[in-house]
């Protein structure tokens, strides 16, 4: 008997959904929403599924790269004890999720610190990553030629926050979910957040946009 998927790799490949792979309370973090439940997320499975998928996996944090017709896309998911409690769509096709609530135009500034540092980042906060690849994570994350704001709007101000970050092995490289703040440029100048997905080593490092026009980069500002 063949061994199972991997819980983020069978949902992006399109595997009949596994309730017992997703934790009940998961939420899925979409375009411009968020749903919550094993059930809910069952119902829109179809709309994780991605062309050539490629999976990268630590223990407590994965990626899934590959495309939707074409273009770059990706999961990433929180894991405990092998389930999914967490879950971003990312980049093409990313469901455009209904939210109850309102969204609210201020600043993104998770630290609450107003900092102006361009990179927030405590390495420490991120157990599965080791000093070596959180050095190296920091070093391509402070290169704006390297991690562009968006190669389609023009951003002021950006700051990047590592929402996760999991190193993969000893001369693997890592993966990373990275929130990119900061301004629109035209006026009147709306806060814009959205977020990217990065994986490094063995190569050129891989770095996926989500926001293809500030409409969209709109739509991940904060909400209470």
């Amino acid at each position: 008997m063949s061994e199972p998927l991997h819980p983020l790799l069978a949902l992006a490949v399109g595997e009949r959904f596994r309730p017992t792979s997703v934790l009940q309370t998961c939420r899925l973090e979409g375009l411009g929403g968020e749903t919550y439940g094993r059930h809910e997320i069952g119902e829109i499975a179809d709309q994780l599924v991605l062309d050539s998928p490629e999976l990268f996996a630590a223990e407590h944090f994965a990626i899934v790269t590959g495309q939707f017709d074409g273009e770059p896309a990706a999961l990433a998911a929180d894991l405990y004890d092998g389930r999914v409690g967490r879950l971003w769509r990312l980049g093409a096709g990313a469901p455009r999720l209904q939210s109850d609530v309102t969204p609210i135009a201020t600043p993104f500034d998770p630290d609450l610190a107003q900092g102006r540092a361009g990179l927030g980042f405590e390495p420490s906060a991120h157990p599965d990553l080791t000093e070596e690849d959180a050095a190296n994570l920091a070093a391509l994350l402070s290169d704006p030629t390297v991690v562009p704001a968006s190669p389609h709007l023009t951003i002021v101000g950006r700051r990047l926050f590592v929402l996760r970050a999991s190193s993969l092995g000893s001369g693997f490289g890592g993966i990373a979910l990275i929130v990119i703040v900061g301004h629109g440029a035209d006026q009147p100048r709306f806060p814009l957040r959205f977020t990217t997905a990065v994986r490094w080593g063995g190569g050129a490092p891989w770095i996926l946009s989500l926001a293809r026009t500030a409409r969209e980069a709109r739509d991940w500002a904060p909400r209470i």
